[in-house]
């Protein structure tokens, strides 16, 4: 028969536990604060001034202005690695809006100087930086001595009335206006600011492209120096009369990124080339016949779904009457399949009046 033998060791281990615990502590309230008074959302336009008066409430204090430290932030929430920018070290925020468009989360900082606490507002509160002058109704016209001039009106936030916008913004003066044209849209890069956005200028003197933000220009912004055409028998340029961008489209496993210009009312077409920096040789000819440029319609047809339009772009070929895709440099014929709303390949009677893509989500999600 085993016997159970009792250690010493659990007697110690009785004693220990019934200990009484004699240290000391001091609990002492510390200082809470409460903020209230700031939107979940503020829509400014770049150049404008942001103000808000924020509402503090201190649980131990009743708010001694000496006693507190404050510090506002805006932070981009796309890009979590990026540093917060601080826009006011004031109780009351008074921010001359100069950070690039985009959207922002708005952060709030108290600091108890006396015990070092500091307390911040969640990411709640989004502040909208628009454009200026991304968003309106433009009209391009001449001024009292037949020099191009452009009004807006503008509403990146609340409706506004521009007048003069070619008045000193940098370019020279020009006569002839034409037409004002957006070519490029935002180009996403993780922690990058970097944005392809064009307004155009288009006059019988020269096209030149503006800032949207400022809306100023350059000389050096003229569509020659962007045009890299030394392909043989390339046309001389007379003017751009139209243009398409297409960013960001994965419909065939592939990002798209493409920005066409079409010149010399559909003598010549362009696109964009990232390589160059510029636009490249006519894209309007075929591959079998390179030295041949047709005329086309001014009008861009995206996001064809088809797998011989897999680029997602068409032009209509009005010197042949037929529609047409593009893709690498040159356009291709499109066959006919089963099911084709109408034949690619029009009768040489046919005249293209109008044109424009689809809002077809069901059968086309791209349109």
């Amino acid at each position: 028969m085993k016997k159970l033998i009792l250690l010493p060791w659990a007697l110690a281990l009785i004693t220990l536990s019934c200990n009484e615990d004699k240290g000391s502590y001091d609990y002492k309230e510390i200082n809470e604060v409460q903020f209230s008074g700031i939107a979940s959302e503020y829509t400014i336009p770049y150049l404008d001034t942001l103000r808000i008066t924020p509402e503090l409430a201190f649980s131990l204090d009743p708010g001694d202005a000496d006693r507190y430290e404050y510090i506002w932030e805006l932070g981009r929430p796309r890009y979590n690695s990026q540093v917060p920018v601080v826009i006011g070290r004031e109780r009351e925020l008074n921010y001359f809006v100069n950070i690039n468009p985009g959207d922002y989360n708005l952060f709030m900082g108290v600091t108890d100087k006396q015990t070092g606490v500091r307390w911040t507002t969640v990411a709640s509160s989004v502040v909208h930086v628009r454009e200026r002058y991304g968003r309106g109704y433009i009209v391009i016209g001449e001024d009292e001595e037949g020099y191009a001039e452009i009004d807006m009106i503008a509403m990146p936030a609340d409706t506004i009335v521009v007048k003069g916008l070619l008045r000193g913004n940098g370019l020279p003066d020009m006569r002839n206006p034409r037409r004002v044209l957006f070519s490029g849209q935002y180009y996403y890069e993780a922690g990058v600011n970097n944005k392809w956005t064009e307004l155009w200028v288009m006059t019988g003197d020269g096209a030149y492209y503006v800032d949207l933000t400022t809306f100023a220009g350059n000389p050096e912004n003229n569509f020659d120096k962007w045009l890299f055409a030394d392909y043989p028998g390339t046309p001389a340029v007379n003017l751009p009369v139209f243009c398409l961008s297409k960013s960001a489209n994965y419909q065939h496993g592939y990002m798209l990124n493409e920005r066409f210009m079409i010149c010399n009312e559909g003598a010549q077409v362009y696109t964009f080339s990232l390589s160059l920096g510029g636009y490249r040789n006519p894209v309007n000819r075929l591959s079998a016949t390179p030295n041949e440029f047709f005329k086309v319609y001014p009008y861009v047809f995206s996001a064809a779904t088809r797998a011989d339009a897999s680029a997602g772009y068409m032009l209509y070929d009005m010197d042949n009457h037929r529609f047409l895709y593009y893709m690498s440099s040159y356009c291709h014929i499109l066959t006919n399949n089963p099911g084709d709303a109408f034949t690619w390949q029009q009768p040489n009677d046919t005249e293209i009046i109008y044109g424009e893509n689809t809002s077809n989500l069901t059968n086309n999600p791209n349109g």
